[in-house]
């Protein structure tokens, strides 16, 4: 068989077009293959912070479980002014002393349970024109005001929180009011827990004759509020409360012993203040009327 030229021309052709098309797709191939895009700067930023916090939790987790051994509830002050930490307890207060930085208590007032007595030396109450046998148990202190001719701390009883105290009053010959007010206006110092009136019921008086002079008593139990007779505010107190309180009509004019407390405590002393009732005894004259 003889080539003609044609017949090459057409060969050639042929081969030229067949390369040419895989060279095409060999490039358009090669050109549908892109490569990855670049991560987005936020994302990759975002992904690294949860990575970190990972890894800190993790890390504090692990400081928590080896220092359990060492103390299972943390302890100690936290900065001034720093919230409260739950599972912290507080370090321990003693409510025997005032916080640094208060202010001093004015004179005859005191911390409740400190057991420190106001300023000054408790009175001779020999220098009194009345006279009764003070309880052992008793806390002499010096008297907060002039009317006040002695007071006493009675020591709280278990189970209660706040001590008891008992005031001893004279405020003159013909002054303080007569016996049926102040019972009334003691009485009226006191609701039931609910905020109710005292009933009748619930209020004990009594009256006896010592050495010559009438004494009328009251025992009385509830809600207090110390209002004063100067018409000062009350001041509300938590839990029931008790009054042991006499008054001791002399020849030099009217005593007051009142005593308040919570229930158990005044409970305690309930003996030894009829005790010190019976002791009673006017020593003066009668002419300076005790003043």
């Amino acid at each position: 068989m003889k080539w003609t030229i044609g017949m090459r021309d057409r060969i050639f052709g042929k081969w030229a077009c067949l390369f040419s098309a895989l060279a095409v797709g060999f490039a358009t191939s090669a050109g549908c293959k892109q490569p990855d895009p670049a991560p987005e700067p936020e994302k990759t930023a975002v992904a690294a912070k949860e990575s970190d916090a990972r890894k800190d939790s993790a890390l504090m987790g692990s400081f928590i479980r080896e220092n359990a051994g060492a103390s299972s509830t943390p302890t100690g002050a936290l900065p001034a002014g720093h919230p409260s930490v739950p599972g912290m307890t507080p370090p321990p207060v003693d409510a025997s002393k005032l916080p640094e930085g208060h202010p001093p208590l004015p004179a005859g007032m005191r911390l409740a349970g400190s057991g420190d007595s106001p300023s000054g030396p408790p009175p001779d109450l020999s220098d009194l024109p009345i006279a009764f046998d003070v309880p052992k148990a008793w806390i002499a202190e010096a008297p907060s005001m002039s009317m006040r001719k002695a007071q006493f701390r009675l020591p709280h009883a278990d189970g209660d929180s706040n001590d008891g105290d008992m005031v001893v009053y004279f405020f003159g010959k013909n002054q303080g009011g007569d016996v049926a007010s102040n019972i009334d206006r003691w009485v009226g110092q006191f609701t039931t827990m609910e905020g109710d009136p005292i009933p009748d019921s619930s209020r004990v008086i009594g009256s006896l004759e010592v050495n010559g002079m009438k004494v009328t008593t009251l025992d009385v139990a509830g809600k207090y509020s110390n209002a004063s007779m100067m018409g000062a505010a009350a001041t509300p107190n938590e839990g029931p409360q008790r009054m042991l309180a006499a008054i001791v009509e002399t020849p030099g004019g009217r005593w007051f012993f009142k005593g308040t407390g919570p229930v158990d405590t005044m409970a305690k002393y309930k003996s030894a203040f009829e005790e010190m009732l019976n002791s009673l005894a006017w020593k003066s004259d009668g002419n300076d009327g005790g003043a």
